[in-house]
């Protein structure tokens, strides 16, 4: 097995849905006064999501008196049984 030297999660998914509407009438009434009317619909669904797994591993090595340093059986040798 090797030895765990780091593990780190993160994953991104997002769905995002969104619609949006404007209209607007302005007169020409060939005057002085003129007249703007308009008006906007804004609709937007968002679902967002973050899940990831990252792990560094490094081979296991002997320590200075032949003792086997710390090592996380089956995450960092491919053997760990998914959750």
């Amino acid at each position: 097995p090797d030895r765990l030297l780091g593990h780190q999660e993160a994953n991104t998914a997002q769905d995002t849905t969104q619609f949006s509407q404007e209209l607007r009438f302005q007169s020409d009434w060939g005057g002085p006064v003129q007249l703007t009317l308009g008006g906007l619909y804004w609709h937007e669904e968002r679902d967002t999501q973050d899940d990831t797994s990252i792990v560094a591993c490094m081979p296991v090595t002997k320590g200075t008196s032949g003792e086997i340093l710390t090592d996380i059986e089956g995450v960092c040798d491919g053997n760990l049984a998914p959750a």
